[in-house]
């Protein structure tokens, strides 16, 4: 993963063509997908290689499990199951914690052969980036649900919303809807996308996040060891 050189018409034209024809992006211009497909947008803003997106069958990996929806004019609903967990998962803190100990435990095993040990540390590494992925969607989306307060500031807020319209004939309609409306949003953040969510919890929440420059870094590093086994592209193909 690295920043994004390519336009947006050139990587959904490279996207079509790692896919086959499956994926066609080509009239989907980049303000539409900004406001109406904002997990596609993120993917291209991170400078993710269209070919990683079509091998992962056009899902985030282990924190979020989002759908690239194929067509861009079906609307995609709540994935039910993925967000009864995370509302399930009330003692968020708690939860990362233990996940915390447990990788803690995996780390002070003693694995005497080189290889195996060098790929347990590789796990426990992306294990580490999935506890907080995980804790940062928890965290927010049963936080923000919890008071109507937070609720509103999250519209008020929430820059993927900026670009949307809707006539005046829907307005109690999408009253009605708000809810799930932001359900449906929080979900399809990519939350290992620190410099975003920092600014949702600031924006949303008030709560200031410290440095992220550091952990970033380890979330690029995480991103090649689930999807390159490890080997970083500008360094030679060197292992983590």
């Amino acid at each position: 993963m690295s920043e994004q050189e390519m336009t947006w018409e050139e990587w959904v034209e490279e996207l079509s063509m790692a896919s086959g024809g499956h994926v066609d992006y080509w009239l989907l211009d980049e303000e539409t997908a900004k406001a109406q497909r904002p997990n596609l947008y993120e993917y291209y803003k991170m400078g993710y290689d269209v070919n990683d997106l079509v091998s992962e069958r056009l899902m985030s990996y282990e924190g979020g499990d989002v759908v690239i929806w194929l067509d861009p004019d079906d609307p995609s609903d709540i994935d039910e199951e993925q967000l009864d967990a995370v509302l399930s998962n009330t003692e968020f803190y708690r939860t990362f914690s233990n996940e915390l100990t447990n990788l803690r435990v995996l780390n002070n095993l003693d694995v005497t052969d080189a290889n195996a040990r060098r790929t347990l540390k590789r796990q426990i590494y992306v294990g580490t980036i999935v506890c907080l992925e995980t804790y940062l969607s928890d965290a927010f989306i049963n936080t923000v649900l919890s008071k109507k307060e937070y609720l509103r500031s999250f519209f008020f807020s929430f820059k993927d919303f900026e670009n949307q319209k809707f006539g005046i004939n829907e307005l109690f309609k999408k009253v009605d809807q708000a809810e799930e409306i932001a359900k449906k949003a929080m979900l399809e953040v990519i939350y290992h996308n620190l410099p975003k969510v920092k600014s949702m919890y600031k924006a949303t929440l008030d709560i200031s996040f410290p440095d992220i420059s550091k952990v970033q870094k380890d979330i690029v590093n995480r991103h090649d060891l689930v999807h390159r086994n490890g080997k970083i592209r500008k360094k030679e193909n060197k292992l983590l």
